[in-house]
């Protein structure tokens, strides 16, 4: 009885992801067994969630520093609803679709006019403004609020987008944009639909690896991370006694994988920018009266065993030359410090997304219940 109470009065935290009776190990990095995975752990949460995406929309902001995950949680969410019922927005793809717009003359007298009937430029010198923005734009400067809003503007009114689900990434970008997602709201026509804000929480060690050992086929743009997600071949270099991955796709002529120029300062080329994406999450968590999700990426290896599967935790992969030369692969829970300190575990994709699932499920019970 006294351990009964005890259980009741520690629930588990909302991101474990270990389900009693779920005993099947899915492997995770097949879509058929992902699927099957969502199903054996959320399938109630996700045939609710289907039935509130038939009759409402929601606006979802994704807050992350870059590498945080933000586009593959919500391809994986896509895939599980639909892209009838939901879209993804990447502010960062619609400023790089108008980079050949705005050196093209006639291409950008048509931008041009497509601005004056939005509802954000107010002015020629607005237009122009925004225009010499996203001619002069660098990786290191943010964009007008102005040109952010308009170009979302653009991609969603008149399109089959504005009567679905929307997963934005990369607004808002800094602490000042959280103040103009009322705007968005109004410019967009959702100032009666769910707004969310979805904050990935991930230590800084994971987005470093994924930058510090990501590798790119020379031929294909192929991307794999030599720590993370080797490819099926690997070599040995003599030479720089390094270990290298070999490219697999079979549409490739498998030709030696390397690294991106800068790729090996891992996040220290982009500290100033996390940094910012930093503040941004503390002021994100401070706001009140809003739906907010916190994702996270990481679970202290002491808690792992109780609140997650085995399979759930990212595996690292580790190298060594075996009797005769050949290229031995191993791999072992991929174990790491967080930003305090603590050793953890990472998790998969999967998981976070899991968590997703259940906590939007939480947000948008009210109005489900309502449905019947």
């Amino acid at each position: 009885m006294n351990n009964e109470k005890t259980a009741a009065n520690n629930p588990a935290p909302y991101w474990a992801t270990k389900v009693p009776g779920v005993d099947r190990q899915f492997d995770l990095t097949k879509r058929e067994e992902e699927m099957a995975y969502y199903e054996a752990k959320a399938g109630k949460e996700i045939r609710e969630l289907k039935k509130y995406f038939l009759e409402n929309k929601a606006t979802v902001y994704l807050i992350g520093p870059k590498n945080s995950g933000k586009g593959t949680y919500t391809k994986k969410f896509q895939e599980i609803f639909g892209a009838g019922f939901i879209d993804h927005i990447s502010i960062g793809d619609l400023v790089r679709d108008r980079d050949e717009v705005v050196q093209n003359p006639e291409k950008l007298e048509a931008f041009k006019q497509e601005l004056r009937l939005g509802g954000v430029a107010q002015s020629e010198d607005d237009i122009e403004e925004m225009v010499t923005a996203l001619k002069s734009r660098d990786v290191k400067t943010l964009l007008p609020t102005k040109c952010v809003l308009a170009l979302t503007e653009l991609a969603i009114s008149g399109t089959d987008r504005a009567d679905k689900t929307l997963f934005i990434d990369g607004f808002p970008r800094d602490t000042g944009q959280l103040s103009n997602i009322q705007e968005l709201r109004a410019l967009i026509n959702r100032r009666d639909d769910d707004d969310v804000l979805v904050i990935i929480d991930i230590p800084e060690n994971v987005i470093d690896a994924r930058i510090r050992d990501r590798r790119i086929c020379p031929q294909c743009h192929e991307s794999r991370n030599v720590r993370l997600l080797p490819t099926t071949k690997v070599g040995f270099d003599k030479a720089t006694n390094e270990f290298f991955l070999i490219c697999d796709n079979p549409n490739c002529s498998g030709p030696k994988m390397a690294a991106k120029e800068g790729d090996e300062n891992g996040l220290g080329a982009q500290r100033e920018r996390y940094e910012g994406d930093m503040a941004l999450i503390a002021s994100a968590m401070e706001l009140d009266g809003v739906n907010r999700i916190v994702l996270q990426n990481s679970i202290p290896i002491g808690q792992a065993g109780k609140y997650a599967d085995d399979y759930e935790i990212t595996p690292g992969f580790y190298y060594e030359l075996g009797e005769n030369n050949e290229v031995v692969m191993t791999k072992k829970p991929w174990q790491f410090k967080n930003n305090q300190g603590f050793d953890v575990y990472s998790f998969m994709p999967a998981p976070v997304v899991l968590t997703l699932i259940r906590e939007l499920y939480k947000i948008f019970k009210p109005k489900i219940d309502n449905l019947d």
